[in-house]
C-alpha cells in the first residue's frame, strides 16, 4: 500500500471514491499528459487511472463542473475533451469525467474511506490472515453482524484491531457494510459481499 498524492480536495475526494470501489484493484495520479496545440494550454494532463479486476482501465480528468462546456450533443465536458477522445479511441485508452457534482453523489463513501484507510494500512503493515479467515467465518455465521459483537467470537482483540481488519475485508471487497449509504460505525452491519 502506498500513500497516493492529490492536488486539492476535488482530486482528493476522487482518489477515495476509487479506493472504496472494490471492483478497482489499482489507481494512479496524473497518470497521463497528452500534449496538443491549443490556445490555452500546450498540454492537458489527466487526474487519475484506474484499473478495474476486469482488466478495463479508465483515464480520468477530474474537474468542477461550473468548468466544464456545454456540447452540442448535450454532454457536459472539459474544453478539447473531443480530441482527447478522438486520441484515447485511436490509443485504445477510455477516458471519462469525474466533477465534484458526481463525487458529491458518493459523498458518504468518499467519507467512509476517508476514515477507514488509515486502518486499512494498519492491517496490511501487520499482517493477520488467519484473524481475517476468523472474522470472515463469523460474518458469514452471523449476517448483519455489527461491528461491536465481533469482540465475543473472536478472542484476544482490542476493538481497533478487529475494526482495522474489518476495513482490510472491506477493502478487499470481501465483506459489505452498505459504505456508500450510511456512515460507518461500531454498529455498522456487516455482511459477506455477494461478489467476493
Amino acid at each position: 500500500m502506498r500513500i497516493a498524492v492529490a492536488e486539492g480536495r476535488l482530486q482528493a475526494m476522487a482518489i477515495l471514491w476509487a479506493e472504496g470501489e472494490p471492483s478497482i484493484v489499482s489507481l494512479c495520479e496524473q497518470p497521463l499528459r497528452i500534449h496538443s496545440a491549443t490556445r490555452s494550454a500546450p498540454f492537458m494532463t489527466l487526474d487519475l487511472s484506474v484499473k478495474h479486476a476486469n482488466g478495463q482501465e479508465v483515464i480520468y480528468a477530474i474537474r468542477p463542473t461550473k468548468r466544464l462546456i456545454a456540447r452540442d450533443d448535450g454532454r457536459v465536458l472539459p474544453e478539447h475533451w473531443e480530441a482527447i477522445e478522438a486520441w484515447g479511441n485511436h490509443n485504445g485508452i477510455h477516458f471519462d469525467v469525474l466533477t465534484d457534482d458526481r463525487l458529491d453523489r458518493d459523498k458518504i463513501r468518499v467519507a467512509n474511506w476517508r476514515a477507514l484507510l488509515g486502518f486499512v494500512r494498519q492491517a496490511r503493515e501487520n499482517p493477520a490472515p488467519e484473524l481475517e479467515a476468523e472474522l470472515l467465518s463469523v460474518i458469514q455465521a452471523h449476517a448483519g453482524i455489527p461491528v461491536t459483537s465481533l469482540a465475543d467470537h473472536v478472542t484476544g482483540c482490542d476493538e481497533q484491531t478487529l475494526v482495522a481488519y474489518v476495513a482490510n475485508l472491506l477493502h478487499q471487497g470481501c465483506i459489505d457494510a452498505q459504505l456508500s449509504t450510511i456512515p460507518f460505525n461500531r454498529y455498522s452491519p456487516l455482511t459477506v459481499s455477494t461478489h467476493a
